[in-house]
């Protein structure tokens, strides 16, 4: 008599084996969104901390300036400058991750391009927005956005009381 051996998975076992890799797949997914999303929001702290550290520095000095940029490789810099014979020199920066976007008045902020906000001394608020590194006047950035693969996090700015703050 001939023994009879099938080779191969029941019906069953592929269910429990797609079923555990759909299990495993969408925990990853969401994992990577979480990380992504902590970038966004790591990024938006930094840049709420430099604005208030340039309003701190700029009721104590004069020519201080909160900017904004982005070099050519793409990477952000936010900080805090002072500008003295034109020349601008970074008082303290940091850098923030690649991996999300910044976007100002709702527009991307291009590969090579930054702003400064300058801070008015007297009363500790946002005066004129110039190009970095230029004395050409830009329109005010009103709405600084980041975003990653999850939550945007705006920080609006009030020019006429120095105020912002972050919406939701």
């Amino acid at each position: 008599m001939k023994e009879n051996k099938k080779k191969g998975f029941t019906l069953i076992e592929l269910v429990i084996v797609i079923a555990i890799m759909s299990i495993v797949l969408v925990t990853i997914g969401l994992s990577i969104n979480v990380v992504f999303s902590n970038k966004s929001k790591s990024a938006s702290k930094e840049i709420y901390s430099m604005l208030g550290t340039s309003q701190n520095l700029g009721m104590s000095k004069e020519n201080v300036y909160f900017f904004i940029k982005r070099d050519s490789k793409g990477e952000y810099t936010t900080g805090v400058a002072r500008v003295t014979g034109g020349t601008v020199n970074v008082a303290q920066s940091v850098n923030i991750s690649n991996k999300v976007t910044i976007e100002l008045n709702g527009t991307t902020l291009a590969n090579g391009t930054g702003y400064m906000i300058g801070i008015n001394r007297s009363t500790g608020g946002f005066s004129q927005t110039y190009v970095y590194g230029t004395t050409t006047v830009a329109s005010n950035i009103n709405t600084i956005t980041v975003k990653g693969s999850g939550k945007d996090y705006k920080i609006q700015l009030s020019y006429t009381n120095g105020k912002f703050f972050m919406v939701d």
